[in-house]
């Protein structure tokens, strides 16, 4: 997820690879893991929900579920695509108890999103501090 993580923040080319460079021995997660870090977004989230649809790989729901998070926040940057995304996961995919109730509050953290109000002269630090004390709250630290 490193790699991830920086090939979604800065601006790059579009794409490293393409499909067809994509070994056919993969499972759907590591597919994922691959188009993910040549930044084939769009067909990283279709493997990602994939992913989800399959039993056999349901340790793995936990890492599909952030990845499509990070696509929605990071590349797409889009609250009400992350929203329809994860209700659609909710209402089709057997998820655990525990991924649910932590994509319930995605959720809720994409809706905060959405109906903020960006202001130009914002205090970015303030701003920052303020995400950072919310994300804590919703940690699993704070869930025990």
């Amino acid at each position: 997820m490193n790699c991830f993580s920086c090939h979604a923040t800065y601006k790059v080319s579009t794409s490293y690879s393409n499909e067809a460079m994509v070994a056919p021995s993969l499972n759907s997660i590591e597919r994922s893991r691959f188009l993910l870090a040549t930044r084939q977004f769009t067909a990283a989230q279709e493997t990602l929900l994939q992913v989800l649809k399959d039993p056999n790989l349901r340790f793995s729901y936990d890492e599909a579920l952030r990845s499509l998070l990070v696509v929605v926040t990071r590349v797409n940057r889009s609250p009400n695509a992350g929203i329809a995304l994860f209700k659609e996961i909710l209402a089709t995919t057997k998820l655990p108890e525990e991924d649910a109730h932590q994509v319930h509050g995605w959720i809720a953290g994409l809706q905060r999103w959405r109906d903020s109000a960006p202001s130009k002269d914002e205090d970015y630090f303030a701003a920052g501090e303020k995400l950072i004390a919310q994300g804590a709250d919703l940690s699993f630290a704070s869930e025990s």
